[in-house]
C-alpha cells in the first residue's frame, strides 16, 4: 500500500525486534500491512494526514504533469497594464 503524509509521521512497530514505519511530509512510501492495520495508522487517515492510495509515484506523477485545459474565455483576455502599454491600431 502507498501513502503520502501530510506531515512527517513515525508508526510504531507493534513487535520488538521490527522497524517503525517513518514517513516524511510530502513524500510516497509504501507500508507494511502491519503498519496498515494499527489504530493509529486509522486515525491518521480518518484525520487527513495520510493519503492512501494503491498506485506508485510514477502513476500519480503522471497525473501531476499531465496539462489542465484553458478556462473558457481566459486565452482571450489581455491584463489592464499590458492592454495599456499595447498602442491601438
Amino acid at each position: 500500500m502507498f501513502v503520502i503524509a501530510k506531515r512527517n509521521i513515525i508508526i510504531p512497530a507493534v513487535e520488538p525486534g521490527v522497524a517503525p514505519v517513518a514517513l516524511h511530509k510530502d513524500l510516497f512510501a509504501a507500508v507494511p500491512e502491519w503498519a496498515a492495520q494499527t489504530d493509529y495508522f486509522q486515525q491518521l487517515v480518518k484525520d487527513g494526514k495520510l493519503i492512501v492510495t494503491d498506485h506508485s509515484d510514477k502513476f500519480t506523477q503522471a497525473a501531476a504533469d499531465k496539462k489542465l485545459k484553458p478556462r473558457r474565455g481566459k486565452a482571450d483576455e489581455v491584463p489592464a497594464e499590458a492592454a495599456e502599454a499595447a498602442p491601438e491600431t
